[in-house]
């Protein structure tokens, strides 16, 4: 996957920075979204074909400890909803990112890597607002999940529309 990384590094122009932690390597890099600038980190094995590779998508958003319940209950709501994709709070210093962890093949890696990172950064993008509207406007999560929702501009958006958080208590 090593090869497979560095050909899609390569390939893309990304500037980026790579951190060897042991038997894993961490590629950091940034991407700039419509509302904020996201730090991709990809983790991947240096050796091996089925070894998972984890691709991180960090806001540049931190909440409060006071406003973290409903950082909480707007990411809980979130993860509801998406199969493939989990969003994370980061208890001690309020921030946020999304996470996808795949095995890739060498022939659809470029492919993949394409689709997961968009997809990352689209939720990383569009929760962005809210978030700052959830610590600067002291919103609650069901104020957020509804101002989330009037946001969305596609079908390929990760985040339902009909879905309400309501619907579970």
């Amino acid at each position: 996957m090593k090869d497979s990384m560095q050909t899609y590094l390569g390939k893309h122009n990304i500037d980026h920075n790579i951190t060897d932690n042991g038997d894993h390597e961490m590629c950091t890099y940034f991407v700039n979204g419509n509302l904020c600038k996201i730090e991709m980190r990809i983790g991947y094995p240096k050796i091996g074909e089925r070894q998972a590779i984890t691709v991180l998508a960090l806001s540049p958003a931190n909440v409060s400890q006071e406003r973290l319940i409903e950082l909480f209950n707007l990411t809980n709501h979130i993860n509801r909803i998406n199969e493939n994709i989990t969003m994370l709070v980061g208890p001690s210093n309020g921030s946020y990112w999304a996470r996808h962890v795949f095995y890739p093949s060498a022939e659809n890696f470029d492919e993949i890597m394409l689709h997961i990172e968009g997809t990352l950064c689209s939720l990383i993008d569009q929760t962005f607002p809210v978030v700052m509207k959830i610590e600067h406007e002291r919103i609650d999560f069901v104020e957020a999940w509804e101002f989330m929702s009037k946001g969305k501009t596609s079908d390929e958006s990760p985040i339902d529309s009909n879905y309400s958080p309501d619907m579970f208590g």
